[in-house]
C-alpha cells in the first residue's frame, strides 16, 4: 500500500471541483422544492407580522401624533388671525364704500339744489308749488342705506378651503 500524498495544487483542483458540485446540487434543489420547503414558504406567508415591525409602526404613528398635538394649538391660533383679520378687512371695505356714498350725499346737500331736493323728499314745497302724495309706492331707501354695512361680514362668497380651515380650527365669526 502506498499511500502517496497529494501536492498542493492537486488538492487546491479537487477542493474546487467539490465546491462547484455542492453548488450545483444546491441549485438543482432550489429549482425543484420540495414539499417541506413549499410548506414552509406558505406558512411563512400566512404568520404574522414580525413584532418588531409592528412596534416600530406603532411608534411612527405616536410620534406623527405627538407631532400634530404640538403643532395644532399654534397653527389654529394662526389661523383664527388669518381669519379675524379678513373678515376686518371685508368689514372694513364695506364701511370705506358707504363712507364714500355718505360724503357725496353730504357734498350734494351742500348745494342749494341738493338742499331743495332733500326738502321736497320730506314733504316740504316752495312757495308757489303744490305738494301731491303718490300713495301705494314703497319707498326702502333709507333703511337700506343704514343696515347695509352692519349686514356684510364677508361669510357668503368663501372658497371651499376657507370653509374647511374653519370646520378644522373652529372658527366661529364673533358678528
Amino acid at each position: 500500500m502506498s499511500t502517496e500524498k497529494p501536492t498542493k495544487s492537486e488538492a487546491k483542483v479537487e477542493a474546487k471541483t467539490d465546491a462547484k458540485s455542492v453548488k450545483a446540487e444546491a441549485k438543482d434543489t432550489e429549482k425543484t422544492p420540495s414539499k417541506r420547503t413549499r410548506a414552509t414558504a406558505r406558512a411563512k406567508a400566512k404568520r404574522r407580522p414580525d413584532p418588531m415591525r409592528r412596534r416600530r409602526v406603532i411608534r411612527v404613528l405616536v410620534v406623527i401624533l405627538a407631532i400634530f398635538a404640538m403643532l395644532y394649538r399654534p397653527a389654529r391660533d394662526y389661523y383664527i388671525a388669518w381669519r379675524t383679520g379678513y373678515t376686518l378687512t371685508v368689514r372694513y371695505e364695506a364701511l370705506a364704500e358707504e363712507n364714500e356714498e355718505l360724503n357725496d350725499d353730504l357734498e350734494r346737500l351742500m348745494t342749494r339744489e341738493g338742499i331743495e331736493d332733500a326738502a321736497r323728499e320730506r314733504g316740504y314745497v316752495m312757495p308757489g308749488e303744490t305738494s301731491v302724495r303718490v300713495e301705494g309706492l314703497e319707498e326702502d331707501v333709507g333703511e337700506e342705506s343704514s343696515g347695509k354695512a352692519a349686514d356684510v361680514t364677508g361669510e357668503e362668497d368663501l372658497p371651499w378651503y376657507i370653509h374647511v380651515g374653519d370646520f378644522i380650527f373652529f372658527y366661529r365669526s364673533e358678528s
